[in-house]
């Protein structure tokens, strides 16, 4: 292989396998303004005090992709997930849902779109 195919080779198994969302959110502000940045995020829910839902721009390609997460304070957990969404808790010391001010999600998996 020639070095241009090298590039070329390694540019799509990025493309396919690479980060296909992001988004990094502020829980204590008001739903309009919780999105700090991401990427292939088309909006976000807040359905409560620590239960956010990810409304992906681009779908993934099945429900079956990978999604990891930290928060500033509390623990963060998925709790379900389709092709078009991510739904992610964030919990206190107590187990109870709670807002936090810094919460970060990626996302990994076929996503045919990107």
């Amino acid at each position: 292989m020639s070095l241009l195919e090298d590039i070329r080779a390694l540019s799509k198994l990025v493309r396919l396998r690479g980060i296909k969302g992001w988004i990094q959110w502020d829980g204590s502000q008001a739903a309009a303004d919780m999105i700090q940045d991401s990427y292939n995020v088309d909006s976000m829910t807040d359905n409560g005090a620590g239960d956010y839902t990810i409304n992906w721009q681009y779908d993934f390609d099945s429900n079956d992709y990978a999604v990891a997460g930290l928060s500033n304070t509390y623990h963060t957990a998925i709790q379900g997930m389709t092709g078009a969404t991510t739904q992610i808790y964030t919990r206190d010391v107590n187990h109870a849902t709670a807002d936090c001010s810094q919460i970060c999600i990626i996302a990994i998996g076929d996503n045919s779109n990107l």
